[in-house]
């Protein structure tokens, strides 16, 4: 594999892994409780699925 075929499939596997992890997080958000927002771990949360 050439080295641009490298940089090409480690973008796509980047591609492929951040979308899982968003979508991860989405089902995390639907289904936590309020109180569980309040935890210093999951404060962070929102932030970082609608940054991506």
């Amino acid at each position: 594999m050439s080295q641009d075929g490298a940089s090409q499939f480690q973008e796509v596997i980047r591609q492929e892994l951040e979308l899982s992890v968003k979508k991860e997080l989405e089902k995390i958000l639907t289904t936590a409780s309020s109180h569980e927002f309040e935890t210093p771990g999951f404060a962070i949360l929102p932030r970082l699925v609608s940054n991506s």
